[in-house]
């Protein structure tokens, strides 16, 4: 009879950790799945190199802007440009440029209109 009493409060203390821990695996679980993996990060560091060298690629492929004085900078897709370009004309056709470029998400424009 003894027993029976013992073994009532151990099964069901057995049972509450059982629930407790699988309540604190699923936590973890989805707390971990709303972070992104190092592979994930590491995909946005290659997506944001390959934006940028496309970039300077259609900057150096432009006879009229000067891929030198032009520095492109990619983060998460947004392209940041700042440097100088001779004339507006000259700085609009640099942003359509990029904005046709495969995987660009945003463009930050600070060029200046600089005549050389």
């Amino acid at each position: 009879m003894q027993n029976r009493k013992l073994i009532a409060p151990l099964f069901a203390a057995a049972l509450l950790s059982v629930t407790a821990a699988s309540s604190f695996a699923a936590d973890t679980v989805t707390a971990q799945a709303d972070k992104p993996s190092m592979t994930q990060k590491a995909a946005v560091a290659v997506d944001d190199s390959v934006i940028t060298a496309k970039v300077k690629s259609a900057l150096v492929s432009d006879k009229e802007v000067s891929a030198l004085k032009i520095n492109v900078t990619t983060k998460q897709g947004v392209v940041i440009l700042t440097g100088a370009v001779p004339t507006a004309e000259a700085g609009d056709r640099v942003i359509k440029m990029v904005a046709a470029i495969e995987g660009v998400k945003d463009i930050q424009n600070q060029l200046q209109v600089k005549a050389s």
